[in-house]
């Protein structure tokens, strides 16, 4: 038979339905071949020694079919399927002297002393090496696993050792600072969230600053009972920019109260116009008056009949008033409102 330039393992994943799975190498006996389940979350591998069966096909590959099908159908959940070969390291084969050249039984031979170094190099091939060039002062042993201790360069630069770090305490360490750091980022988003909140306060504050100073204040400053005078006549609750209720002075002048006079707070007083009431005037009764310079007498009498000297006469009276007079003083008229709540 022929084997394969190289020989490298198959890994497929498992779905539970594949049965089959196959390799393009020679094992060359059945018996060397090996199979693996590998975890597809931890990369944990485990040998499978039953429920399949080994096969060798005619054009020199490899088939393995399984009794029931690996694996899951969700990948996180299956593992991976390897098939590898392991070949013997021994030489069976007995050469005894013949007449002839016993062709078959040295191929036999060598391809498993191919099979054997296939697997070597291999196998080399997934181990650390060190590049073309280096010294071979440099030690390719390592040492005897201390448990949590890294594996680190020696001093002399030539081989390696067992660290002195403890992996276990570093990972604690590494954990406690990133909890530590979780807390001061829960606390920086806590700060963070204050600081939003404190602004927001500060708005909110600025804002009802805002509000005293435009509505409370404007309050304030006039209490229920404020008399305001406006050149026009939009209700003050609109002009002030508060909540309150005007009501409207109209035809009236405000007087200050006088205590002895006009001493009651709202009190109305007069009009715009009066009527005069009806009166007389009295007149004084005449004197009679003797003229001088003349013998003969004479009297002068008011509105009356003359009866001789020294005569008094009674006067004459008329009455008068009862029109309308007008007592508004010098004035101007505004709008005029005082604060009801």
């Amino acid at each position: 038979m022929t084997l394969a330039a190289s020989y490298e393992p198959t890994k497929d994943l498992a779905n539970a339905v594949t049965t089959i799975f196959t390799a393009t190498w020679n094992p060359l006996n059945t018996d060397y071949v090996k199979v693996y389940s590998e975890n597809y979350t931890t990369g944990v591998q485990t040998e499978i020694t039953s429920g399949f069966t080994p096969e060798i096909l005619s054009n020199d590959t490899l088939k393995i079919t399984f009794d029931s099908a690996p694996g899951d159908a969700t990948p996180a959940d299956s593992v991976y399927i390897i098939l590898s070969r392991s070949t013997t390291v021994s030489q069976e084969q007995p050469f005894t002297t013949s007449s002839g050249f016993q062709a078959k039984v040295a191929e036999g031979v060598w391809d498993k002393a191919v099979a054997m170094l296939q697997e070597v190099i291999e196998g080399f091939a997934r181990a650390l090496s060190y590049p073309l060039g280096t010294s071979s002062a440099v030690s390719s042993e390592i040492p005897v696993p201390e448990a949590g201790k890294p594996l680190v360069g020696a001093s002399d630069g030539l081989s390696f050792e067992n660290g002195d770090t403890d992996i276990t305490a570093l990972d604690t360490a590494v954990s406690a600072t990133e909890a530590s750091a979780s807390a001061a980022s829960s606390s920086a988003s806590a700060a963070s969230t204050d600081a939003s909140d404190a602004s927001d306060s500060a708005d909110a504050a600025a804002s009802s600053a805002a509000s005293i100073t435009v509505a409370t204040i404007t309050a304030a400053n006039n209490p229920i009972g404020t008399v305001r005078v406006f050149g026009v006549s939009t209700n003050p609750a609109t002009l002030l920019g508060f909540t309150s209720t005007w009501t409207a002075i109209t035809g009236r002048v405000i007087v200050g109260i006088d205590s002895g006079t006009f001493d009651t707070l709202d009190e109305e007083l007069g009009a715009e116009t009066v009527n005069s009431s009806d009166h007389a005037h009295s007149i004084p009764a005449a004197t009679a008056v003797w003229g001088t310079g003349g013998t003969t007498n004479s009297t002068l009498a008011v509105r009356g009949t003359d009866s001789g000297p020294g005569a008094s006469a009674t006067p004459d009276s008329e009455s008068t008033g009862g029109e309308e007079l007008s007592i508004l003083q010098p004035s101007i008229t505004k709008y005029c409102w005082q604060r009801a709540s």
